[in-house]
């Protein structure tokens, strides 16, 4: 009898020590994630343009913080943590890839079903009631998400372990490219202009995206914090194919967002290379281009601070 009953107890003993571990171990791998070392000066935040383009190899004192996809949303919230953590700091810079579709929809991509899981899986330890509450509290990857990270349940053990081996974040992907350079056509304009603008003359903005980018201006400004607003390199093919809207939207809002904040600088890289070989696609450097993008920015920086 005493063995019938000690069986569940030694499995649940057991049970509470793998949630224990594990909630122990994610929230290591999120302290790492917003934690800063003593020489890291640049605080890169982007979706892929800021992925592809800031080797951190050729920007001394940057750390890039970048995503696949990442909405502003996202980059606020990841900056928000990050300055709770290091709240001595006040030598840091933050340098926020501001492409020409950064505001738009398609920066909405949690609401995408296919995405939406990943998304949440990835920046849920970042947010708050009110960010949760735009994601939306429905779903099973939300609640499973919750008891992950909340209570330890391991529905991600094995990913755990290989994200402490490779010693990677949950929300970040940083530098990360390849030399490649097939996929410059104007196929891929259109995919891109579809993907971004929804092939539209004269794109709506996502007005949510928008507030938190002044959301990021704010934060930066109430904390005497530079901010650089970078528009990377992009091909020909894709430049003359934005729709002319968008553009002049762009520098409008550029011009109006450096009234805001006193420490703003904003570099407009967007034009500055046209040798097909250093582009991977119309909208992306390849690693070749990242290192020429990369040393030219690194210029800008050692000029201006």
């Amino acid at each position: 009898m005493k063995s019938i009953i000690r069986i569940p107890i030694i499995v649940a003993c057991l049970l509470l020590v793998c949630f224990i571990w594990n909630k122990s171990v994610q929230d290591k791998m999120i302290l790492e994630g917003i934690s800063l070392a003593p020489n890291e000066h640049y605080l890169i935040f982007g979706d892929s343009h800021g992925v592809c383009s800031f080797n951190t190899n050729y920007i001394k004192n940057a750390k890039n913080l970048s995503n696949w996809g990442e909405s502003l949303l996202f980059s606020y919230y990841k900056l928000k943590k990050i300055l709770e953590q290091n709240s001595e700091r006040d030598d840091l810079t933050v340098i926020l890839t501001m492409s020409f579709h950064t505001l738009y929809k398609c920066r909405e991509n949690y609401m995408i079903p296919e995405q939406r899981s990943k998304i949440i899986q990835e920046y849920y330890p970042l947010l708050d009631s009110e960010a949760k509450d735009i994601i939306g509290r429905t779903g099973t990857e939300y609640y499973l998400t919750k008891l992950k990270f909340d209570y330890g349940v391991p529905f991600a053990f094995k990913t755990n372990i290989e994200k402490q081996l490779n010693n990677t974040s949950f929300f970040s992907v940083g530098y990360n490219n390849q030399e490649t350079s097939n996929n410059v056509n104007l196929s891929h304009v259109n995919e891109k202009l579809n993907d971004h603008f929804e092939n539209q003359l004269e794109p709506v903005q996502s007005e949510l995206v928008v507030d938190y980018l002044y959301r990021i201006v704010e934060l930066t400004s109430r904390n005497n914090m530079p901010l650089i607003l970078v528009n990377p390199p992009k091909h020909e093919l894709y430049i003359n194919a934005v729709p002319k809207a968008v553009v002049e939207r762009f520098n409008e809002q550029m011009a109006k967002l450096v009234k805001l904040n006193s420490h703003m600088r904003i570099y407009d890289f967007s034009c500055s290379f046209t040798d097909i070989d250093l582009f991977r696609d119309t909208d992306h450097v390849n690693a070749t281009g990242a290192k020429f993008f990369s040393k030219k920015l690194d210029s800008c920086l050692v000029a201006d601070f």
